[in-house]
Formats: C-alpha cells, sequence, structure tokens
C-alpha cells in the first residue's frame, strides 16, 4: 500500500521544540508550557497538497511554574484533565499565505471541536525543520471555565497559543 501523504515526514526534536500559552490572569500575563505531546508531521512547501499535520497534547503535563495554579487549571473548573485527558488538532490542509503558512484544521480540547486557522513559518534547513506560529484562541469556544471562572474579569478569554518547532528529517 502507497504512503497516505507524499510530503516528507519530519520527526519532532523534543529538546528543541516548545508548545507553549500565555493566558491572563488578574490583568497580567500567565506563561505556561506542554511538557508531553507528540506530533506527526508531514510538510513540504513544494507539496502542501500532501501535507499533513497532527498534534495531541496531555493536559496534564501543562506547567506554569505554580503547582496551586496548575492544580486549578487542569481541574474540572478549566481544563479537566480526567474527564478530557487530551487535546488535538488536526490539519485537512495546509496553504501557502502572503507571510508563510496557515494550516487549516480543527482543534479538540476540552471535548469541543472548532475549526481553526493557524498560521505559521517554515523552513527546510539541510535536513531539518523549523517552523513557528502563534494563535489565539477564546477559552469560551472551548466551555473552559466554570463557576466563578466563567466570568473573563480575573480569567480573561483569550489565549495565546505559541508553538516553536524543530524536525529532523527521516531517512
Amino acid at each position: 500500500m502507497a504512503d497516505v501523504f507524499s510530503a516528507p515526514s519530519w520527526q519532532l526534536d523534543r529538546k528543541a521544540s516548545q508548545l507553549a500559552f500565555v493566558a491572563v490572569q488578574s490583568g497580567l500575563g500567565v506563561e505556561g508550557l506542554f511538557e508531553e505531546y507528540q506530533a506527526s508531521i508531514n510538510f513540504h512547501p513544494d507539496e502542501l497538497a500532501t501535507s499533513h499535520i497532527r498534534v495531541v497534547v496531555e493536559i496534564a503535563s501543562l506547567s506554569t511554574q505554580s503547582i496551586d495554579r496548575d492544580r486549578v487549571i487542569k481541574s474540572a473548573a478549566f481544563l479537566d484533565g480526567i474527564s478530557y485527558p487530551q487535546a488535538l488538532f488536526e490539519t485537512s490542509e495546509i496553504i501557502k499565505s502572503s507571510d508563510g503558512y496557515q494550516a487549516v484544521g480543527t482543534l479538540s480540547l476540552h471535548g469541543v471541536t472548532k475549526g481553526i486557522i493557524l498560521p505559521f513559518k517554515a523552513q527546510i534547513v539541510s535536513n531539518k525543520l523549523l517552523a513557528s506560529g502563534v494563535v489565539t484562541v477564546s477559552r469560551l469556544d472551548f466551555n473552559i471555565g466554570s463557576g466563578q471562572w466563567l466570568a473573563t474579569n480575573v480569567v480573561g478569554e483569550e489565549v495565546r497559543i505559541i508553538f516553536s518547532i524543530e524536525g529532523i528529517g527521516e531517512q
């Protein structure tokens, strides 16, 4: 059986890659990381029709460097990591844009799946894929925040998701 994708595959270099977020709490930016995630990446600028990205994020791996804050974010009041242990981003297409690329796909988070367009920049240098991007999502679109945390005056509505990845070409 032939490969589904003809764009080359890239193995994620975990040490050189990062999946982060910035939320607002009491008017201040709160930065965090997801330490555990897997990515299946098939990408080449000349093979966008067969390029595909799939990222699975382990919610329990979230870290803001505050044990108490992390406990609240992972709890049923926010991300509910017990009921929804993973987030998933998967592309339906990747298109060229004026300043890079757009990964058109879906984000499944907290039991909700929404269409999303993720702008990113990418370049292939030698046998490495270097890619980075930022997208802003509404936590309310994914039903994140309940009770006192539903209001946006303490915890802001928008969350920026920031990634920087390095992929190593598979032989």
